[in-house]
């Protein structure tokens, strides 16, 4: 993945209100892209679907646009 399009918070959108406030390309460089979302007023245990825009890979080429994907939120606590 092209770590400014994926790490660019824009090219994510959240149903039911959700929204993101940060995006993280964490996976290796040669491993498949997995991109860390950092959401706020999402109900932990509730379903979402996410949509990506805008983001390519390290060739340059885009993610097909509009791709959705569902998650669950949950609460996590850092130390």
């Amino acid at each position: 993945m092209n770590a400014a399009t994926a790490g660019d918070k824009a090219n994510y959108a959240i149903d039911k209100g959700a929204t993101v406030t940060a995006a993280k390309l964490v996976s290796a460089a040669d491993a498949s892209g997995i991109v860390q979302l950092d959401i706020s007023g999402a109900t932990a245990g509730s379903v979402y679907t996410v949509t990506v825009n805008k983001v390519t890979d390290k060739s340059n080429n885009a993610v097909a646009a509009n791709s959705k994907a569902g998650f669950v939120a949950y609460t996590s606590f850092y130390d």
